[in-house]
């Protein structure tokens, strides 16, 4: 593969949860229903499914999530007792064989990207009835949809905001630092975990439907259909054909950036195809009508980072931190 990876991982790892889609019109968060702005909600699940199948040298115990991909569970490495996240595709995928080689190849080179807001890689194989599984490092907590819905005004304060997307920003550099795109960024993506007091966020959901994608197992332009992610996408990904680029990156956690400060994402979405033709004329709504008062120099850095014109947003996400390390909050 020639310049910017792709990582190709998809997982949530909220514990107990698995995803349930509703359907939401408008553009504000609110308790019982804004599953169109950020992910599916979720409802607790107990637990396994009696067809599970056997994953070589781990106990499976519980579900994490599931997804139109495949599911995530919570396991045991029967080497060392350590807690992990496993995700099992999908069996009606159709992983080639070509397919599969290029998926562990890519895990490896993956497995050596390690920073303290990124969720670890740890191994990938081939079950016994076929189809590929994953394993990474488990990252309890809350992802950040249910961090921000869990706040009395819908929103994150101004300091916490800050604080957050300072830390994915740090990963996102990192990432592009080491030739990575994540392709996938989302409130989703983003787990939040209580370090002694402190908000730790941890990245994780990178982009697996973004690899079915781009490998043509499903079809073209499958991202800008799910609504979950449409929001977040980077204009540009709409387009025919899409080259992996940290740009796409800026854009997304832009616009995750947006939801963590107004508790809205940056468009006044409705139904049906208006929604993506909004996404591909880039008609955000300015952040400093949304919430009036932000400090002048975030209003700038938010706006920037949702140009729609990919070479007018920061290029890496070392230049968006370097920004955002200028302002005083």
């Amino acid at each position: 593969m020639v310049g910017q990876t792709r990582i190709v991982v998809s997982m949530v790892p909220t514990p107990g949860e698995m995803t349930v889609a509703r359907s939401n019109p408008g553009g504000r968060m609110s308790a019982d229903d804004n599953a169109f702005l950020t992910a599916p909600a979720a409802e607790t699940v107990s637990a396994m499914p009696p067809s599970m199948p056997p994953v070589a040298g781990y106990k499976l115990t519980r579900i994490i999530s599931l997804a139109s991909t495949g599911s995530v569970y919570l396991g045991v490495d029967e080497l060392d007792g350590k807690q992990v996240a496993i995700k099992i595709f999908s069996p009606e995928i159709p992983f080639s064989r070509k397919t599969l080689e290029d998926f562990r190849q890519e895990i490896d080179s993956a497995r050596k990207v390690t920073h303290p807001n990124l969720v670890r890689l740890l191994s990938a194989g081939e079950l016994e009835r076929g189809g590929m599984y994953l394993v990474m490092e488990y990252a309890g907590g809350q992802n950040l949809t249910s961090f921000i819905r869990s706040q009395s005004d819908g929103r994150l304060s101004l300091k916490t905001a800050y604080n957050l997307m300072l830390q994915l920003s740090s990963a996102v550099c990192y990432f592009h630092r080491h030739g990575f795109t994540h392709m996938d960024l989302k409130p989703a993506s983003v787990i939040i975990q209580d370090d002694d007091g402190r908000d730790l966020a941890k990245i994780t959901d990178q982009g697996f439907s973004r690899f079915l994608d781009e490998t043509g197992i499903l079809p073209r332009g499958y991202m800008g259909h799910d609504t979950h992610r449409l929001a977040y996408l980077p204009p540009e990904e709409l387009l025919p054909v899409v080259e992996p680029k940290p740009t796409a990156d800026i854009f997304s956690l832009s616009a995750v950036f947006y939801l963590m400060l107004t508790g809205h994402i940056p468009y006044n979405f409705g139904e049906g195809e208006a929604n993506r033709i909004m996404v591909e004329k880039g008609q955000t709504i300015p952040i400093d009508e949304r919430l009036p008062g932000l400090p002048e120099p975030l209003v700038v850095i938010v706006e920037r980072g949702l140009s729609l014109d990919p070479e007018s947003r920061y290029q890496t996400g070392c230049e968006l931190l370097d920004a955002l390390e200028t302002v005083r909050v």
